[in-house]
């Protein structure tokens, strides 16, 4: 319990916000097209949405390439969970907060968001917490929390030349949906630490930074 109250403190002193799967957003501003296709899932249907968004609109290119690193080294911690590699998550979202700390002035100078800022103020004691989290469980929650983050960021600023799919599923014991981010379309869920699950890994959107 205490891991998870200590990660909330991460979320909540980043600024992060939560992605509500009944939400509606006025993306007129960012996004150029927006598709909805059905696909049939075993025992289930489910509307997929695929958004285009505009780079004008988006944070400039040299931050969205920075976005880019911190979503590949994000994907690394993803892969590390799939295998049930409490090691690797835990080394991995160390590198990625490294990363985000080494690169925060440049990003600063292209979003200037007071989130980011109040991130790097608080850098070093986010660090020491996530360090000390060892079992795979609260790995997996912190996972959750820098998912959220991530996807705010990712959607408000973008990325170059890649495409991103929001990717949930349903906790049957907690009832919650927990989503996180892929970049490809596979049925890795890194909740269950399942390789190859479609009723557990769907698609809700993609996304398509060009």
């Amino acid at each position: 319990m205490i891991y998870k109250l200590t990660i909330t403190l991460l979320f909540l002193i980043t600024g992060f916000y939560n992605y509500q799967s009944d939400q509606t957003y006025n993306l007129q501003d960012t996004i150029i097209t927006k598709d909805t296709n059905k696909i049939s899932q075993i025992k289930q249907s489910n509307s997929e949405i695929t958004l285009r968004f505009n780079n004008l609109k988006l944070a400039p290119v040299n931050v969205r390439i920075i976005f880019n690193d911190f979503f590949k080294k994000y994907i690394g911690i993803k892969e590390s969970l799939v295998y049930n590699d409490s090691y690797g998550a835990g080394s991995k979202t160390i590198v990625l907060l490294d990363d985000m700390k080494s690169k925060s002035d440049e990003v600063m100078k292209g979003i200037n968001d007071a989130r980011w800022e109040i991130f790097m103020q608080n850098y070093n004691s986010i660090r020491n917490k996530v360090k000390d989290i060892k079992f795979i469980a609260d790995q997996r929650f912190t996972f959750s929390e820098i998912s959220r983050g991530l996807q705010g960021f990712i959607r408000q600023y973008g990325l170059h030349d890649q495409t991103v799919y929001l990717m949930y599923y349903k906790d049957e014991e907690s009832n919650e949906i927990k989503y996180w981010l892929s970049d490809k379309r596979d049925n890795k869920n890194p909740y269950l630490g399942t390789m190859d699950d479609s009723l557990n890994a769907i698609v809700k959107e993609v996304w398509i930074y060009e």
